[in-house]
């Protein structure tokens, strides 16, 4: 049996090499995916020496070409940057969870865990469809979520640890800023998710007079301040958009349901059961341990943040012809991502807890084992059938 440290280089070193594989078979393959489109966008936008808003992905991606447009370059550029990301995504996985719970290191069984649910997905009904209209855990398809997600464990993480303090530090308020600037760069999705669940937390935990509550506001106002100055780059100034859509109406709409009911065909009864199928796992935890989660204040954190996620997605869209894009469901499928992580942690506790023949732990591992079942099923699925939806 691996020792804990070296259960979690050896994890995230075969993360990096399976992650190759998998987006070197999507590109090489030419399995239809956003990667591919990211590229291309790319290409174009610096031929009108323009540049993508939010740059860092695509700067990134156009230095390790060699600041190249040959799509060659580029792909193989894509292939390092996202594979590096997913084993980052999996090594801040782990040293979240190490602040949960217990508060230690993790065991190598747990690490395994961990490493499992990279490729866990919503519990399988229809083949056809595993993607659209569902609420995934992982996603291979979109290169800039793909590469957020590392930066939005770190936030999530480094927060989760400022609110568990009782005096605010400067170094831990400019790491956050700093946090929160890297995924304004990379993209804000989950800052809306993020800002507000941060602040009601700070309220929570310390109370609107404390030191920390005031150091709290300061960093989701700076962030803020970031998040609207990138609003107003994209929409206003006609940067991102004023190639492929020049006479489009552009910005934020309110529109509840609007997205979800789009994607889910307009069938309110589709859209309730690929909630269920998605979220199968933390329905089956909460019912279980309801009463205790209430008094866990790393469980309500997680939750606000997957809340204020799912109210984005349900109220806001884009207006004109991006309104069908979908863009403001990103930090759900993020969000997701960590609400299962932190619950596989919780989980794997109260399984040591009970025993393993015990009904709740049962109930806990078969809804963990058909969201894995179903995660390779999708995987299977993407290079079988040679699509992501």
């Amino acid at each position: 049996m691996l020792k804990r440290d070296s259960s979690l280089i050896v994890l995230t070193v075969l993360t990096f090499i399976v992650s190759i594989v998998i987006f070197s078979g999507i590109l090489f393959l030419d399995i239809p995916t956003d990667i591919q489109g990211h590229i291309y966008g790319l290409k174009v936008v610096i031929r009108h020496h323009q540049f993508p808003i939010p740059p860092l992905y695509y700067f990134l991606l156009y230095l390790f070409s060699g600041f190249s447009l040959d799509t060659i370059a580029l792909n193989k550029s894509a292939i390092f940057l996202l594979s590096f990301s997913v084993a980052m995504k999996y090594y801040y996985s782990v040293k979240l969870t190490e602040q949960l719970v217990i508060k230690q290191k993790n065991t190598p069984l747990l690490n395994l865990l961990i490493w499992l649910l990279l490729f866990s997905a919503p519990v399988l009904y229809n083949y056809r469809q595993m993607f659209i209209g569902r609420i995934p855990i992982n996603l291979w398809h979109n290169s800039t979520t793909i590469f957020l997600i590392p930066f939005a464990l770190l936030l999530f993480h480094h927060s989760l640890c400022f609110l568990k303090k009782s005096i605010p530090v400067k170094k831990d308020i400019l790491l956050l800023v700093f946090f929160g600037f890297l995924n304004v760069l990379i993209k804000p999705s989950f800052l809306f998710a993020f800002l507000p669940a941060f602040i009601i937390m700070a309220f929570v935990i310390h109370g609107y007079q404390s030191r920390m509550f005031k150091s709290s506001l300061i960093i989701v106002f700076t962030i803020g301040v970031f998040v609207l100055l990138e609003y107003y780059t994209i929409y206003k100034m006609d940067i991102l958009d004023s190639i492929r859509f020049k006479n489009d109406e552009k910005g934020i709409d309110i529109r509840p349901f609007f997205t979800m009911l789009y994607l889910s065909h307009n069938n309110i009864a589709a859209l309730i059961l690929n909630s269920g199928v998605s979220l199968l796992f933390p329905f089956i935890y909460l019912g279980l341990f309801y009463k205790e989660m209430k008094k866990d204040t790393d469980i309500q954190y997680t939750f606000w943040v997957f809340f204020f996620s799912l109210l984005i997605a349900v109220l806001v869209t884009e207006k004109g012809i991006m309104a069908y894009f979908g863009n403001f469901m990103w930090q759900l499928y993020v969000c997701n991502f960590i609400l299962f992580l932190v619950l596989v942690k919780y989980g794997y506790e109260k399984v040591r807890i009970l025993g393993v023949k015990n009904k709740k732990s049962i109930m806990i591992i078969a809804a963990f084992s058909l969201h894995l079942l179903s995660g390779l099923f999708y995987m299977f699925k993407l290079f079988y059938f040679k699509k992501y939806c």
